[in-house]
């Protein structure tokens, strides 16, 4: 789809849509949940897919296992939809090498960190809406997140 962004073409809207971006402190406490769940409030945005059909998503996330006796760890990654979540097809599913987690062992401080992951092959002028999900390994509750955050920037 770059082959149409060349040297010397005028720059339509489409081809370089806006960022986006939506975070929350608010603390998720003694997660207990060994599949992908959505916090509250729920962290997503809805962007437009550029010309390219790329954008960086940068997922961020302060988590800590507060039980120093056990090995629960917490994964917060993402999913995309195209269009509505109700009614709309999954394009990228959560997964944990596209996220955030703590080290198992228990930890009062939270950790906080970030990882840009790139997503190829969307439709370009189509709404789609990135939705922040998150669980643990062992459903111990003793897995807390204290912030989520997640941007996404078109790619030429």
């Amino acid at each position: 789809m770059t082959d149409n962004l060349a040297a010397g073409r005028r720059v339509k809207a489409v081809d370089f849509t806006r960022a986006v971006f939506n975070y929350s402190q608010t603390t998720q406490a003694n997660i207990a949940d060994t599949t992908y769940v959505v916090g509250d409030p729920e962290i997503a945005v809805r962007f437009m897919a550029p010309t390219s059909g790329r954008v960086g998503v940068m997922l961020s996330a302060g988590l800590r296992n507060n039980d120093a006796t056990n090995e629960d760890r917490g994964f917060v990654s993402f999913r995309i939809f195209e269009g509505d979540p109700v009614d709309a097809n999954l394009i990228q599913t959560e997964d944990a090498k596209n996220g955030r987690s703590n080290p198992a062992q228990g930890a009062d401080d939270y950790q906080y960190g970030g990882q840009m992951t790139m997503v190829d092959g969307l439709t370009p002028g189509v709404w789609y809406f990135a939705q922040v999900r998150h669980r643990t390994t062992l459903g111990m509750s003793d897995v807390d997140i204290a912030y989520r955050g997640i941007m996404v920037i078109p790619v030429p």
